[in-house]
């Protein structure tokens, strides 16, 4: 099996089932996308049937792990009344977890990233205090790669920032407030940190000013930004890790 692949492990058809016993709802688009063909492909891995995973945008049945597509992408204040929309609209008081997940697209050199985390940290309190049985998840936004070069580039005698580099600090940006807010305290999944984060535990990191910026793993994907099938049963992996403990209390 390829290294970067799930493979068989104690605890994880435990973490599946569990898992099956909640109402899920996951907001997103491409990257999620690919973390949910991940969970599907290690419940076939592991040869469980208990774990439905559907798309749903109105109501939320029982034992399953519904999702919906969020509007496209590159407008995240867009997405957030799109995601309460949803919530409001049928979604929010049948669920157990609730999860919403901006795109790479979402958050560039041009964002600005204080304001949108006060601008979902503003929508997600309102939408617990109004569904006060789910428990709101959180996740960091994704990153993309640093092509080769990058560095040199910054060091250059132009000290041309790359866009790729650019754009991930404000991802990273969002990332560390997200964290700062959020982790110890309510649930988080730190999808920016796995995705960064290589088999053998070392970090793609790339040197800016001075500062080192978190990347996505080239060996991760193929196209920059979107998961490889190896790495989306790696990274789903953590997200079941993260999500299955939440079962005991629902």
């Amino acid at each position: 099996m390829n290294a970067l692949a799930t493979s068989r492990e104690p605890g994880l058809q435990g973490d599946l089932e569990r898992l099956a016993r909640l109402r899920i709802f996951f907001a997103h688009r491409s990257v999620g996308a690919d973390l949910l063909d991940g969970v599907r492909a290690i419940a076939a891995n592991e040869g469980d049937e208990t774990l439905r995973v559907l798309e749903t945008g109105d109501y939320l049945p029982q034992r399953a792990f519904g999702h919906a597509l969020l509007s496209a992408n590159g407008d995240p204040a867009r997405k957030l009344r799109h995601f309460e929309g949803l919530l409001r609209g049928g979604i929010g008081p049948s669920a157990d977890i609730v999860m919403l997940k901006f795109c790479y697209s979402d958050i560039t050199a041009r964002t600005d990233a204080a304001w949108l985390f006060r601008s979902y940290d503003r929508t997600i309190r309102g939408l617990r205090e109004a569904y006060r049985r789910a428990t709101f998840v959180h996740v960091t936004a994704p990153l993309t790669v640093v092509p080769a070069g990058a560095r040199a580039a910054v060091s250059g005698l132009l000290r041309r920032v790359p866009e790729a580099l650019a754009d991930n600090e404000r991802r990273e940006e969002f990332n560390g407030l997200m964290r700062r807010a959020y982790a110890g305290r309510e649930p988080l999944f730190d999808l920016a940190s796995a995705e960064s984060m290589a088999p053998d535990g070392a970090r793609e990191l790339h040197l800016l000013h001075g500062r080192p910026i978190a990347a996505l793993v080239p060996g991760y994907t193929t196209d920059g930004g979107h998961l490889t099938a190896p790495a989306r049963m790696r990274i789903a992996r953590e997200l079941i890790g993260v999500l299955a403990p939440l079962a005991e209390g629902a």
